[in-house]
């Protein structure tokens, strides 16, 4: 069955791209609770942020799984004002994504340095110099790609990673990818739920971090690797 999201559904900021993942979470755990292995949301207008990447992400996730409808259905999904990362205490995980892409030899890492909000997610530039240092190190022979929406600040020494800026592209880097790094962002949330996805999963949270908003899978299982840092109150960017 079909139900509409509506702009209250979820609050009024508007679903980003983390979100869509953890609604994702919650269409599978209401198809084992509801005993029905169909069910899906449609998003109405103004039900997802603005931002055009964020579109993007929803209609990837659209083409590319079966849990968000094009067309609307007959009822709205009955919740107003429910948080998306709180449901996921009551549910626990159950997302996954299945991945048909053949991996490869590649290492994608994902920098955050430029969130406008929860700027404590922010890496700092020692941190994303040490990711990069560590890949060179571990993982000579592989292709390295260095995925963004910006490219990097001027001046700031790439060590041989290439720079993607593409969205889609960069999606497609993660389900191809062997190795992943990301921040507390959409990008890791994704990771962690594809089936197959890649091997070795890297994430660098925050110590201000929601206990909520961590990578799926990793406090059940254990999946992946997760290390923490700690900046005191940066400002919006602190590369500024």
């Amino acid at each position: 069955m079909i139900y509409n999201i509506t702009p209250l559904t979820f609050g009024t900021m508007g679903t980003r791209n983390g979100d869509l993942i953890a609604i994702i979470n919650i269409i599978c755990y209401h198809r084992k609770k509801m005993n029905d292995p169909e069910l899906q949301f449609h998003f109405l207008p103004g039900s997802t942020n603005k931002e055009d990447y964020i579109h993007k992400f929803r209609d990837f996730l659209m083409d590319n799984t079966d849990y968000f409808s094009p067309f609307p259905g007959e009822k709205d999904w009955p919740w107003k004002h429910v948080g998306v990362w709180d449901y996921r205490d009551i549910s626990g995980d159950h997302a996954i994504i299945y991945n048909n892409r053949k991996a490869e030899k590649k290492v994608v890492v994902f920098p955050l340095y430029d969130a406008s909000y929860n700027v404590q997610r922010n890496w700092s530039e020692d941190c994303l110099n040490g990711i990069l240092k560590e890949c060179n190190e571990k993982y000579p022979d592989y292709e390295k790609l260095l995925c963004s929406m910006h490219t990097p600040p001027p001046g700031f020494n790439t060590q041989g990673f290439k720079v993607s800026t593409d969205f889609i592209t960069n999606i497609e880097h993660i389900m191809t990818a062997e190795v992943f790094y990301g921040g507390d962002t959409g990008v890791s949330h994704l990771a962690s739920v594809l089936e197959p996805g890649p091997k070795e999963l890297n994430y660098y949270y925050g110590s201000h971090c929601m206990i909520h908003t961590i990578p799926f899978y990793y406090l059940s299982e254990r999946k992946g690797n997760l290390k923490t840092f700690w900046l005191d109150f940066p400002p919006e960017s602190i590369w500024e």
